[in-house]
């Protein structure tokens, strides 16, 4: 089934979470350009790509100087190396349109109620699908802070009452990017043999180009690594190759007790493994227990769906 240029697999009635094309849907006369893509999406725009990017450069910076910290102190991670982590997940994730995802399927609504209408949940769904596959390279990156956060509360939490909401929007970032990439697929509008802007901008990224430029991506002697540990510590080289490359027809992408979050089994086991850490964190705190609720029912769902 395709609509407005995306392709949904699986069986009848697709796999997305919202994939009727109804009438109820229907949210506005310029909705379909919208979709199509000739109404300028916010991460596309100039203004907000650079100033991204300065934002990110900056938590960079920051992060340099925490970790000539964390090797003073052989290893030990401090709670600034959690808020740097975290800090990336907010500028790189589409957290408001995952809750309403989140909140539909669970049919939690709460704070966010009126948000949950038809036309908005399709419309916030295909926002984390374009978030996904168009920007790729930054969803990516986004998933290597997530599981860094894992690693971080796993071994270093100090119970504060920030790591409740820090390990369920973690969650909810990587288990988006794992549903939809796992289970849809943007089509390449390319000609054959044409490079596409996201291989112009990070070479290396077909397999083609890899072959080229194999000697300058080798890391340890290793060409062209078929996997990465999303929440275990990695280096620069490695990183860089999985947010250029880490496409799942190129690596798998790991995570304790989940596995390769491209599987389609992966999405539920990543909520599973989310409320394992939340579980193990600060319970003084007031909204805790709704985190926990909400990924139960999540879990549920997915589980239920096959995913």
């Amino acid at each position: 089934m395709n609509t407005n240029g995306w392709s949904y697999l699986g069986g009848q009635g697709g796999t997305l979470l919202y994939p009727t094309q109804s009438k109820a849907y229907s949210y506005g006369r310029n909705s379909s350009s919208e979709l199509s893509g000739s109404h300028q999406w916010l991460s596309e725009t100039a203004t907000f790509a650079a100033w991204r990017s300065a934002a990110l450069d900056c938590v960079d910076e920051l992060h340099w100087w925490a970790n000539g910290v964390i090797a003073i102190q052989s290893g030990t991670e401090h709670p600034t190396v959690h808020h740097l982590h975290f800090s990336r997940v907010v500028l790189l994730v589409p957290v408001k349109e995952i809750l309403v995802l989140l909140m539909s399927i669970t049919k939690d609504a709460g704070d966010i109620s009126h948000q949950t209408t038809p036309a908005n949940v399709y419309m916030a769904e295909q926002e984390v699908i374009r978030w996904a596959h168009r920007d790729e390279s930054k969803a990516r990156l986004a998933a290597i802070h997530c599981g860094c956060v894992f690693w971080h509360l796993r071994r270093f939490s100090n119970m504060a009452f920030y790591e409740p909401q820090s390990v369920f929007h973690a969650t909810l970032a990587l288990w988006a990017y794992s549903y939809y990439i796992s289970q849809t697929t943007m089509p390449r509008p390319e000609e054959p043999g044409q490079i596409s802007d996201d291989e112009e901008d990070y070479p290396g990224a077909s397999a083609a180009s890899l072959e080229e430029e194999g000697n300058d991506l080798d890391i340890d002697g290793i060409e062209n690594p078929g996997f990465i540990w999303l929440d275990r510590p990695n280096d620069d080289e490695m990183v860089q190759y999985f947010v250029r490359s880490g496409r799942p027809a190129n690596m798998k992408a790991y995570v304790s007790g989940v596995g390769d979050i491209y599987e389609t089994k992966s999405p539920a086991k990543i909520l599973r493994h989310g409320l394992r850490i939340l579980e193990s964190v600060a319970f003084a705190w007031g909204r805790d227990r709704d985190y926990v609720d909400i990924l139960q029912k999540a879990e549920r769902v997915m589980l239920g769906r096959g995913a």
